[in-house]
């Protein structure tokens, strides 16, 4: 997958080098616009591929992208703390819409399919709509707050 110039000139910007953990990293990313990614799913994806990376070797390429404007940590904060670990791809130049699951018990963030094609199309026509009321605006998250599975059972 070729790398577009304007992702190529945000990590020059910051100072960053295409290292290939970084390339392997961007290359999943970009592939999935719409899926958060937690940290130890992204790993075990390029694990899969033959990427070697570590926990924290990761960690702190997600940060510099983050810090590049080209991922977003859409992690929830549990009593006043945030926890790295769920990430989502924002370098597209055409507007999308992401969405998550955060339980308001817990905290816990899980990426959420779409789960049916009427959904997807009301998502659409929202991110058409926030486009076309801000030329700005670019991408938008969704995050429905509902309980998980395991506070659903206590």
């Amino acid at each position: 997958m070729d790398l577009p110039a304007g992702i190529q000139q945000r990590l020059r910007q910051r100072g960053l080098r295409l290292s290939p953990g970084m390339r392997a990293a961007i290359d999943v990313l970009r592939a999935h616009p719409s899926r958060v990614w937690r940290h130890s799913t992204l790993l075990a994806a390029l694990s899969a591929q033959g990427v070697g990376l570590d926990r924290v070797t990761l960690y702190r390429l997600l940060q510099r992208l983050e810090q590049a404007g080209l991922v977003r940590d859409v992690t929830p904060a549990v009593e006043g703390k945030r926890r790295s670990g769920a990430f989502v791809w924002v370098g597209a130049v055409e507007p999308s819409l992401t969405i998550s699951r955060s339980c308001p018990h817990c905290g816990r963030s899980d990426p959420t399919p779409l789960p049916s094609p009427a959904l997807e199309r009301a998502l659409q026509q929202l991110a058409q709509t926030l486009a076309a009321m801000d030329a700005a605006t670019t991408r938008a998250h969704l995050t429905l707050h509902t309980p998980c599975a395991r506070c659903q059972r206590d």
